[in-house]
């Protein structure tokens, strides 16, 4: 258990050293006072005065925090002091009472940096004191409470005007006396309180320099406390160390600020070790430097500072800024949720991203799916997937040929003469409407493409079909199925009396007298035989069309004579064996012939065909 203890006493110091940093300590002949005033102004401080072992000091001295050294300057011109107080106004420091070797002293003093000079003011008609409360604020120095000598604790105020150097009595702090009490200015107000009287006390009050009254403010929460050191700063004011309710130094060096606009106090890391009883402090560059003071008995030699800027809470959000990344803001801090895309750390955690959610190595402006690592300006366009996948909208997902169609509506992407807008181009292998209804062959539906079907706009024309005969039509869609000239004659039905007989049609040979017409010229070949004059007549054809032929067995003489029906000779003719008709119109005529030697004749009906 002991083990444990001191391992928490040891981080606890770790922890304080972290936020208190060591700085040079005074030189050895001025490293072991109390009760000194210490100021600053720019880069430089100063202490002055003070109690030590040896007595009162009028020392002065001089830091450079740029170099961290301390620099030995001419003795305070008022004499050695112990128990005096002081504060700075406009580049001034003002510095008095407290008391000498013989008495108790009632001065006050102005330091000038500008040309290093002491110069003594008006001193105050006021009953002379040690450890009284002094701030200057609004081009006056107010002063009270403290030891005097001869009251012993006191609970008076006065007010210093620079201007006019002089002095006023004003209203005395509504609470008990007592000396050695903590004290600052902000704006308009002073406040002091706490220190020694009959007790130790924690009570805090306001004093307002333009009403010049008194309203008491929010006490310390912690435990009472006199004779430490203390100041303000931006805006708050700060008390530092001291010692605690029972005059003795307190385990840690303990670290208040207090806040005027809302009149609480919080807490600050304590300055490394117990307390010390009147230290001096200063502030340069927003941080402040404890200086002196003995801590349990034992004059502490060390000097340290610390930053205010880590540990203030300027936009009042609840968090220091050595805890808050941008301590001017108050919407930014560790309690806040990140806001992606604002350029702001609002969560004040690196880690928490602002940008490049997905951590693809590419921020929001350069990529248009910041919640995925997939998507991002590298990546290959994955196309018809629905995702910008390289985050360039001229990089097509869809309708990959531009006509105006997705790969939803066209069945070839790739191709911008296909699409819904086309018209179905037939017997070209291709879909070029998108439409399976629109058929690019087989336009018929009768089962047969066209490499199979001679006419695929009518269904009843295809390899399945019969031959219909003399329809003018391939019905089988098979060269080799006749559909006229089925006796393959040369002639076509139109031609051939008789389609199914090669031996009939319009070159043949007409037999005589068999019953069949063989030329297809509308009838049988009709020979009639007569007896004439001890010769045989033959007359044929009959009916004729163009030409009647006459076939004499002997040579015998005769004339041949055509008579319509009406008894008129049309035709006469002597000795020839063909007789043209060619003139006659068609119908029936009687065909004389006369052998010219006998007298004897023959007549024949013929008729005159087309």
């Amino acid at each position: 258990m002991r083990l444990v203890f001191i391992f928490f006493l040891f981080m606890s110091f770790q922890l304080q050293a972290q936020d208190w940093v060591q700085v040079s300590s005074l030189p050895e002949s001025f490293n072991a006072t109390d009760h000194s005033f210490a100021f600053s102004f720019d880069d430089m401080g100063y202490i002055v005065s003070g109690n030590s072992i040896t007595g009162r000091r009028d020392d002065f001295y001089q830091y450079d925090s740029n170099t961290d050294t301390w620099t030995e300057l001419a003795p305070f011109p008022g004499g050695a002091r112990g128990f005096a107080i002081g504060d700075t106004w406009d580049g001034k420091a003002y510095f008095g009472f407290g008391a000498d070797d013989q008495s108790r002293l009632n001065d006050l003093w102005v330091f000038d940096p500008s040309d290093m000079t002491w110069t003594e003011l008006a001193s105050c008609p006021c009953e002379a004191r040690i450890h009284p409360a002094m701030v200057a604020q609004n081009g006056k120095v107010f002063v009270g409470l403290g030891g005097g000598s001869t009251s012993g604790n006191m609970n008076d105020w006065w007010a210093y005007d620079i201007a006019s150097n002089t002095w006023s009595q004003k209203v005395d702090l509504p609470s008990v006396p007592r000396h050695h009490p903590y004290q600052f200015g902000i704006g308009d107000f002073v406040y002091t309180g706490f220190g020694h009287g009959d007790g130790i006390f924690n009570d805090w009050y306001r004093y307002d320099i333009i009403g010049e009254s008194w309203t008491q403010a929010a006490s310390l929460p912690a435990e009472a406390r006199v004779a430490g050191t203390q100041f303000s700063y931006n805006g708050l004011g700060y008390v530092l160390s001291g010692d605690g309710e029972d005059h003795r130094s307190m385990d840690t060096g303990e670290f208040w600020a207090y806040d005027p606009a809302t009149d609480t106090w919080e807490e600050l890391p304590p300055h490394p070790e117990g307390s010390r009883w009147a230290p001096a402090s200063f502030v340069i560059n927003g941080e402040v430097y404890i200086i002196n003071g003995p801590s349990f008995g034992e004059y502490k030699t060390e000097n340290y500072k610390f930053n205010l800027e880590s540990n203030a809470d300027s936009d009042q959000d609840g968090f220091t800024s050595n805890e808050d990344c941008d301590d001017n803001n108050p919407d930014v801090n560790p309690d806040q949720t990140e806001i992606p895309y604002n350029g702001i750390d609002d969560d004040c955690n690196e880690m928490t991203l602002d940008d490049d959610l997905d951590e693809d190595g590419f921020v929001l402006a350069e990529d248009c799916d910041d919640e995925n690592p997939n998507i991002n300006p590298d990546q290959l366009e994955e196309p018809y997937n629905g995702i910008d996948d390289d985050c360039n909208e001229m990089t097509l997902d869809d309708d990959l040929d531009e006509d105006g169609f997705d790969l939803a509506e066209d069945c070839d992407d790739d191709n911008p003469n296909i699409n819904s807008d086309q018209l179905e181009e037939p017997y070209n292998g291709i879909d070029d409407d998108c439409n399976e209804m629109t058929l690019d062959d087989d336009l018929d539906e009768d089962g047969f493409v066209l490499a199979e079907d001679c006419d695929d706009e009518n269904p009843n024309i295809n390899p399945d079909q019969l031959e219909e005969p003399y329809n003018g039509i391939d019905d089988d869609c098979n060269e080799m199925t006749l559909d006229d000239d089925l006796d393959e004659d040369g002639f076509v039905l139109a031609e051939d009396c008789d389609d199914e007989n090669a031996e009939i049609n319009p070159d043949a040979e007409d037999i005589p007298n068999n019953g069949i017409d063989e030329d297809c010229d509308g009838m049988d070949l009709m020979t009639s035989s007569y007896e004439l004059a001890n010769s045989t007549i033959n007359i044929f054809p009959n009916p004729a069309s163009d030409m009647i032929n006459i076939d004499m067995s002997d040579n015998l003489k005769y004339n041949a004579n055509i008579y319509d029906s009406q008894g008129r000779l049309i035709i006469s003719t002597t000795n020839q064996s063909v007789i043209d008709i060619q003139i006659l119109t068609q119908g029936i005529y009687l065909l004389e012939i006369k052998d010219l030697n006998s007298g004897q004749k023959v007549i024949e009906r013929i008729v005159k065909g087309i």
